[in-house]
């Protein structure tokens, strides 16, 4: 499964992080650590099938709807 995070939107609430630890990673200043890796606005990634559950979660619980599944 693949899984997108729109880094405009995100406002680094860091809910993501707690609902999918392996997935998602906040950094020491407590911005999305994706954004280090990155220019784009958007960031579409492969979640393994073991961590599909906690991802759905992460989408759920986003304040701001920032995560999709694909």
């Amino acid at each position: 499964m693949k899984i997108e995070i729109d880094l405009l939107t995100c406002k680094d609430f860091g809910e993501c992080a707690l609902s999918a630890p392996k997935i998602f990673k906040m950094d020491e200043s407590g911005k999305q650590s994706l954004r280090l890796n990155t220019t784009a606005s958007k960031v579409v990634f492969d979640v393994l099938e073991e961590e599909r559950n906690s991802a759905e979660e992460a989408v759920i619980v986003c304040p701001m709807q920032a995560l999709a599944i694909q």
